[in-house]
């Protein structure tokens, strides 16, 4: 995956960044190193904030991936700001910083799977080492309680997971409020039927997936944009 913010990335591969293969999924990649349309632009677009199943991993034609099928639709810019491998934490550290910047005419959300908090890295801390074993696992000492791995647990409490993405979401709310932009949420697990719209690569669902998807995103996207 591409490390957090793509800031760790290896000179000779941010040098090399048009066509990449993440995930066993051949992507191209902006300027920001986004499977996403450019962000240097005046055109219109939508923001769109997710994982994995957001950035479209297993299909290598991105035209199939729903916020493609979304942009097409109203005719504006993907702004795909979504990572794979992450939460609900990196939508609302992603879209604080790029909402305001972006200006979107709308933001879509598809809500990832729980329980993928994000943990600041201390900066003296290499990624490929914090990437090895958990920083605050190793370092009990620099923590505010000895109990570190007591407490991370409880953090995978069914309430807490809840309350986690409750918050995330209303934080996001909050900045499209501000900007009066209009913001779309709904779950991931809306539409899994692996039964129904197969498997891509890299097991993740298949087109049919995306194509329930981007229909939910328009009906809604169509009573606000």
């Amino acid at each position: 995956m591409l490390p957090l913010y793509h800031t760790d990335l290896p000179k000779d591969y941010r040098n090399n960044i048009d066509i990449l293969s993440l995930y066993k999924t051949n992507m191209v990649l902006n300027e920001h190193w986004f499977r996403s349309d450019t962000f240097d632009t005046e055109e219109d677009g939508i923001v769109f904030l997710g994982c994995s199943l957001t950035m479209g991993v297993g299909i290598d034609d991105e035209q199939l991936v729903w916020p493609w099928r979304v942009g097409k639709h109203f005719n504006m810019k993907v702004w795909n700001l979504s990572m794979g491998a992450q939460g609900e934490d990196m939508c609302f550290l992603l879209a604080n910083k790029w909402i305001p910047k972006l200006k979107p005419k709308a933001v879509c959300m598809l809500i990832p799977p729980r329980g993928r908090y994000y943990f600041t890295r201390p900066e003296d801390i290499s990624y490929l080492e914090w990437k090895k074993e958990p920083f605050w696992f190793r370092n009990k000492d620099k923590c505010f309680t000895k109990n570190i791995r007591e407490m991370f647990m409880t953090l995978y409490e069914k309430e807490n997971l809840y309350y986690n993405t409750l918050k995330d979401i209303y934080s996001i709310k909050s900045i499209c409020n501000d900007l009066k932009i209009p913001l779309i949420v709904e779950s991931y697990e809306k539409w899994i039927d692996y039964d129904k719209h197969g498997n891509a690569k890299d097991n993740h669902p298949g087109p049919l997936y995306h194509e329930w998807v981007s229909k939910f995103f328009i009906e809604e996207l169509n009573e606000e944009i």
